[in-house]
């Protein structure tokens, strides 16, 4: 390999040397080793010398997910989509770290931009049901910090009226995601804490028999 790089004008075969491909092989190779920092000097020099090739960043991607890098990874992802706006992988990947990272609104966005490519993907069904999940907790949370005196006053009822409204989206994804797949324990064990948080025994028990039934 860096045979081919020190000799650009080099064909394999009847096929051109082509040395945006020989630097992603170098640091294929390198992170094989397992030597990171100098796989992503290799692309850094990459990057600079094809900037629109896009293998590279996604080779850039492979190695800050692979270190754990988010933030890197996340800047990775955003030039990526910008420029590829049909690859779902991408969205999705995207949404689960702007989850860890605790940035709901955009894991939301990107789950979104999935569903918009595919509209059955059970990943980002569930990722929505969690988002408006998540959503509800912090109004359960913010309801049971009023005060006595205001947990039935207007602002108290408008709390409830936002907790429930966030249960009703939820349930209408995971909904969705059990259209797709009936058996997903994940999704059932999701919609009997919602309904169980709802109080709503009958779809519990429901839900129960399906779990007792898989």
């Amino acid at each position: 390999n860096e045979f081919l790089i020190k000799n650009p004008t080099l064909k394999v075969g009847t096929e051109a040397n082509k040395q945006d491909e020989n630097l992603i092989r170098k640091s294929e190779l390198l992170v094989n080793l397992g030597r990171m920092d100098e796989a992503s000097e290799v692309l850094d020099t990459a990057k600079i010398l094809f900037p629109n090739n896009s293998n590279i960043e996604l080779q850039q991607l492979r190695i800050f997910i692979d270190t754990k890098d988010n933030n890197s990874a996340i800047n990775i992802l955003e030039s990526l989509t910008s420029k590829i706006t049909t690859r779902i992988d991408l969205f999705l990947v995207m949404g689960q770290i702007y989850s860890e990272m605790k940035q709901a609104d955009k894991s939301y966005e990107a789950y979104k931009k999935a569903l918009s490519i595919d509209p059955k993907s059970i990943n980002a069904l569930y990722g929505i049901g969690a988002y408006y999940v998540n959503k509800s907790n912090k109004y359960v949370q913010e309801h049971n910090n009023l005060d006595a005196s205001k947990t039935n006053s207007k602002e108290g009822q408008g709390v409830l009226t936002e907790i429930n409204k966030s249960f009703d989206k939820a349930i209408y994804y995971f909904e969705l995601l059990l259209e797709v797949d009936p058996k997903d324990r994940s999704t059932l064990n999701a919609l009997k804490k919602i309904y169980t948080m709802k109080k709503d025994q009958a779809k519990v028990d429901e839900i129960n028999h399906k779990l007792i039934s898989e």
